[in-house]
Parts: C-alpha cells; structure tokens; sequence
C-alpha cells in the first residue's frame, strides 16, 4: 500500500515569540486540506504555541481522526516539545522520550527536545500491519554538533531497543520503520555522515530520489520569513528529513545479527515550500508560511 507523510517545522513559537502565527496556522490548514493525493501522516515541529495547537487539532480532525497533539507536558521553566502527530490510521500506541543532552542556557535547553514514537495499524483487510513513524527535533545551531551527536545515540538506541522489544513479543512482525523531523544537521557535511554512521542501515529518502538535489529546507535567499525574522541569516541548507532502515543491529552489544524490517519502497520525496494563497492581514501572497520548508514523500510498503 502507498502512504504519504508530510514533516514540517512550522515556526509556531510561544507567545509572546512569533509573527502572524494566527493567519499561517489557517494557510497550512487550507494547504493540507487542498493537498490531492491527501497526506496519510503529518508531523509538525515547533508547535509551541497552546493556541496554535488546539485550533490545529479541531481543524485536522475531521480529516485525521488519530492525533497526538502534546507529547510532553512543560513546567513553569520549560516548554513542551513542539512536536505534533496525525495519523488517518490508528494509533495503537505512542511514548515521548526526552534527550538527555541539552545545551545549558540556549532556547533548546528550555524545551523538551525529544522523540515522539507513534506505532500505527496500516492494515486493511482487519489484518494488522504495523508502522513505526518516530518525529525528532534536535538542538539548534552548528556550534552544538556534540550535543546532536549525544542525541542521535540516544535517538538510535531507543528505536533499536523499542523494535528489539517488539521483535522478542512476535507481535506482527515484521514491522517497518519510518524517521522524520527537523535534526538541525547540514546535508553532506561531515556530521551528516556521521549521523548516518551512528543510526545505522539508514536510507535518507530525499537524496535517495534526488542524488543531484541540494534540497535546502533552510534557504535564506529565497525564504521571505526568514528576511522577516532574521535579515542577517544567509544560510542555505538541508536540515529536514525523511528517513527508513531495511534492518537494524541486534539491541545486545554482543550480537552481530542484523535484525531486517519490512522493506519501505519510495516513490517520491520533495521539498514542500508552504506559501500564503492570498492577502490575509500582514500577510502578502506568496509569504512563507515558516522559516523551513517542508518535506513529503510517498511511500510503498513492501
């Protein structure tokens, strides 16, 4: 069966952070209402703000009846993780896992940066098949590379051990396994490979369907909220991805066996960039609707 996931880093920032934050939560609802073939799964980043997240619950509802609009709680010190799951498939279970490393006193450090694990029934037929999509965002800004790399441990271990449980249960095996979000790492660089070492058998999707392709979804030459948020910025990068694996390491250290997942097919994996339709307030047509882009991709489970 085909599937079609969107991630998105939507830049809906607390209050009193954040511009026209009102009229670009309407332009994404009117945009992934207007998407044919419709999205499957969508995985937003950075949805901070409370008010922001309850209007994007009631309006995805009727399209997408499993949501997880909250996977962490905050304190009067910390925000929530930002991170915001819909599904039109069941969700069957779902946990929050919080990095343990933080950079102290940055914007991250008051956030619960974390791993949101949604495990889905995709079945049809009332035979179940199961799909785990994990949604991360990762610590912000090149200068903390150490920290992402503390996180991208972190990240690999919990998925290996939550697979290695499932494995060990024989429940629906195989499963199949797909990654996304915001991980705040520059495409090609030597970080980029190393996260692909540390995480192990991994397929990056985009560059996968688009060897040729920068695919910057972080691209200050064009992005008109970045000019408005950030006139200084002059980066151009690739930050956001979709990822899979054919196989994962056995969760024991002392095991070489490969464990194989049900293979994940790609049809196609593009760059979304999300753009007001009309005037709307401050918003002139063609504004970008966050300071990312986004990222699709259909998909064919094996």
């Amino acid at each position: 069966m085909k599937l079609k996931i969107l991630t998105y880093n939507i830049a809906m920032l607390p209050d009193p952070l954040g511009s026209f934050k009102d009229e670009r939560a309407a332009e994404f609802i009117n945009l992934i209402s207007k998407t044919s073939p419709a999205y499957d799964f969508i995985c937003f980043q950075e949805v901070f703000d409370e008010r922001i997240r309850e209007f994007l619950q009631k309006q995805l509802q009727p399209m997408y009846p499993y949501i997880i609009e909250k996977s962490s709680d905050h304190d009067l010190l910390n925000q929530d993780s930002g991170l915001f799951f819909a599904s039109k498939f069941p969700i069957l279970s779902h946990t929050f896992r919080e990095y343990n490393a933080k950079q102290f006193l940055t914007g991250d450090w008051i956030s619960d940066k974390g791993i949101l694990i949604a495990r889905i029934d995709i079945g049809q037929n009332e035979k179940k098949q199961i799909l785990h999509i994990y949604v991360t965002h990762l610590q912000s800004t090149e200068a903390f590379y150490k920290v992402r790399e503390k996180q991208l441990a972190q990240l690999g271990q919990t998925i290996i051990k939550a697979l290695e449980t499932e494995r060990k249960k024989e429940v629906d095996w195989p499963t199949c396994v797909v990654l996304v979000g915001d991980f705040n790492v520059i495409g090609g660089s030597e970080e980029y490979k190393r996260m692909m070492s540390l995480l192990g058998y991994l397929r990056d999707l985009f560059h996968e369907k688009n060897p040729e392709d920068y695919g910057y979804t972080w691209n200050s030459h064009e992005n008109l909220y970045i000019h408005h948020t950030a006139e200084d910025d002059h980066d151009m990068q690739r930050l956001d991805y979709i990822l899979t694996f054919n196989s994962i390491p056995y969760a024991d250290d002392n095991c070489e066996e490969i464990i194989p997942l049900r293979k994940v097919d790609c049809k196609a994996c593009n760059i979304v960039t999300a753009r007001s339709t009309d005037y709307i307030k401050f918003i002139p047509p063609g504004f970008d609707l966050s300071d990312h882009y986004g990222l699709e991709s259909i998909i064919e489970i094996g």
